[in-house]
């Protein structure tokens, strides 16, 4: 059960922002796994989400407002934050949360099926325990 209401929000928000399932895992600190994808002056969550769709990369993140990363799996749960410093707004759909300075808002993509190379990255199993799962809705 989520009792921080940033959380909630971040949430809730989703479903209005995106046509398909995402997983909420938090709000992370540095160091993340993740790559830098694309800045873009009307980010928000789902168009974070269709570049990291492009290239198979079923993680996304966003930081400082306006950036997008992608990966293969999550920072481990050891980089969790508070909340609420994931606190940047996104340009492209304010009601998304997309980070905050310095901190990344990160969502697996359920729908995504990364190519099967072998990895020596560890599994993110550990890191998607307790992650609330939301079905999104219409654009």
């Amino acid at each position: 059960m989520l009792s921080n209401p940033a959380s909630v929000f971040a949430i809730l928000a989703l479903f209005t922002s995106t046509a398909h399932c995402l997983t909420y895992m938090g709000c992370f600190g540095p160091p993340t796994n993740l790559e830098f994808n694309s800045r873009h002056v009307f980010q928000s969550v789902g168009a974070c989400r269709r570049q990291c769709m492009t290239l198979n990369l079923p993680v996304l993140g966003l930081t400082n407002g306006t950036d997008c990363l992608c990966g293969a799996s999550a920072p481990p749960p050891s980089n969790v934050v508070e909340e609420s410093l994931c606190n940047s707004r996104c340009p492209g759909y304010a009601p998304d949360i997309c980070g905050g300075t310095g901190f990344v808002s990160i969502f697996f993509d359920t729908e995504v099926q990364p190519s099967k190379e072998p990895s020596k990255e560890p599994s993110n199993e550990a890191a998607t325990q307790g992650a609330e799962s939301v079905e999104m809705g219409e654009l």
